[in-house]
């Protein structure tokens, strides 16, 4: 670590260079055993050395060939393959605190369930939840470490040392963010969520863009995709970050783009340089979406006469922005590798990654789209046809990356069919749509299949623990069903067509907290 070369971060791959002992650590020797997960690890590489017990490198060996990989859920970034991981080489901060998330990870995925049954909502780990000691430890441990850094830099008077610091704890306030809500505590991870987010827009408020290094970019991307995943869990909540500047809405994003540019370019529409350049214009547009539509509430249910020019024009470019986004995601994913080859051969595991992501991809742009489509003015026929083509599609994409992740999982084992792993993500995947179709169309086809997907992938993305969310839909559902009932028998008639989102219209004002809130309340 004296040495000064830098981590490079490190690939899905695990290189066969190291194995891991069965000699007892000084930790079993106290007669307190490894979280059983490790066991199955049987290749690990770190790409520096580490000072610790044999327990910690374990853990952050298992951070590196299997935690990193999931907690980035279907889309491969930078922050969990290289940037915390290169933090964690100088700093022992960042260190400690992978090493908690990796031993969380382990009891989590080892138990085949979440932290919590249920609706996942109060502070903590519930009854009889697998969370080891050792570990709670582990990350009371890395808190009081941040909480004594901070107090320390107060001193430093350089504008390095300050920056560095910033740095460290923005990566905490990642890590944290992802421990608490694995553990279902939703106030505890907002605010450590929120906390990054003040310090980050503080940290931008003195440092161009341009100023920025490579770690820095990533760490600002993460909490711009956090930042968004937490909007999206509480309606009430506005973005804290604001990924699109006043010129860029008045303008547009896609500048040098071809169909989407500004006010009016022209040419051929180019592809993404990559799946995490087109996550991050994703975000960007989403981040402008939520905007948007919160600072335009006051026209919900007028008529386009009603609206003033400037709102539908930004609408019109923000919708030419998604036309544009899914043109270029196009022609990236035309560029990719032939279909998925079977899962034996070389390469088939990255193919199935890439194209997984892809889908996934699309499936969040495609239930943005129609929220756009269906605000300022109203359209209600959007989520309201029966049948929903577009919707069914969007099932459609969700079901074929979850199948692609179950094949993933399936060649991974190479062995006798087990029953599928509980699995544990930070990032925003295909809850979010599902939870969003649900709710929101009227067709009950593609409600139903929503939530039977829900209820079967065994996910938790960020706050979304899938299982509690398809438990929710169906609370409300048998809402709704009371409601249509009372409504005929007083005569007033029903809809069969109105949405979820109708009928439990005051059930979701009552809840300002999100979906926890809105679980605990019928509860």
């Amino acid at each position: 670590m004296s040495t000064g070369r830098k981590c490079d971060g490190y690939t899905a791959r695990t290189p066969s260079s190291v194995l891991i002992s069965p000699q007892s650590s000084s930790d079993e020797v106290a007669g307190r055993r490894s979280p059983p997960g490790l066991a199955a690890i049987k290749v690990y590489s770190i790409p520096f050395r580490m000072p610790g017990s044999q327990r910690d490198r374990q853990l952050l060996h298992y951070f590196c060939v299997q935690g990193a990989n999931e907690f980035a859920g279907f889309v491969p970034n930078e922050f969990w393959s290289k940037t915390a991981l290169y933090a964690s080489q100088n700093e022992t901060i960042v260190r400690q605190s992978l090493i908690a998330l990796s031993a969380l990870h382990v009891d989590l995925s080892g138990s085949g369930c979440s932290s919590r049954s249920g609706s996942g909502s109060g502070p903590g780990p519930g009854p009889g939840h697998p969370v080891g000691d050792a570990t709670l430890r582990q990350y009371g441990k890395a808190l009081r470490s941040l909480q004594t850094r901070i107090a320390r830099s107060s001193g430093d008077g350089t504008c390095a040392g300050r920056f560095e610091t910033a740095k460290t704890a923005l990566i905490c306030c990642v890590l944290f963010y992802c421990f608490e809500s694995a553990l279902g505590d939703v106030p505890a991870a907002l605010n450590h969520l929120d906390n990054g987010l003040r310090l980050m827009n503080k940290v931008l408020a003195f440092r161009d863009d341009e100023d920025d290094d490579e770690e820095m970019r990533s760490i600002r991307d993460t909490l711009g995709r956090l930042d968004m995943q937490a909007t999206f869990f509480d309606d009430a909540r506005a973005p804290a970050l604001a990924l699109v500047s006043r010129r860029e809405r008045e303008r547009g994003l896609s500048v040098g783009f071809g169909l989407g540019s500004g006010s009016g370019g022209a040419g051929p529409a180019t592809s993404f340089a990559s799946l995490a350049d087109a996550q991050k214009q994703l975000i960007r547009m989403s981040n402008w979406l939520l905007r948007f539509l919160q600072e335009n509430t006051a026209y919900q249910g007028q008529p386009a006469s009603c609206i003033p020019a400037s709102v539908l024009a930004e609408k019109h470019r923000l919708t030419r922005e998604f036309d544009l986004w899914q043109q270029r995601h196009g022609i990236f994913t035309a560029c990719l590798a032939p279909p998925p080859p079977p899962p034996t051969e070389p390469g088939a595991a990255d193919r199935r990654s890439a194209d997984r992501a892809a889908r996934t991809l699309l499936a969040q742009h495609g239930v943005l789209q129609m929220l756009l489509s269906s605000k300022v003015p109203d359209r209600p026929q959007v989520f309201g046809a029966v049948p929903n083509r577009a919707a069914e599609e969007l099932v459609q994409l969700c079901q074929d990356v979850l199948r692609l992740d179950d094949s993933g999982d399936a060649a991974a084992t190479a062995g006798p069919a087990l029953m599928k792993p509980w699995t544990l993500s930070s990032e925003t995947g295909v809850v979010v749509p599902l939870f969003l179709l649900a709710m929101k169309c009227a067709d009950e086809g593609v409600t139903a299949r929503a939530v039977e997907l829900l209820a079967a992938s065994k996910r938790r993305e960020g706050l979304y623990d899938a299982g509690a969310v398809a438990s929710l839909v169906g609370q409300l559902k048998g809402a709704m069903s009371q409601r249509r009932q009372q409504s005929e028998e007083l005569g007033l008639g029903s809809s069969q067509e109105d949405a979820l989102e109708h009928w439990v219209a005051d059930l979701l004002d009552q809840a300002p907290g999100g979906a926890s809130t809105m679980a605990a309340m019928l509860d």
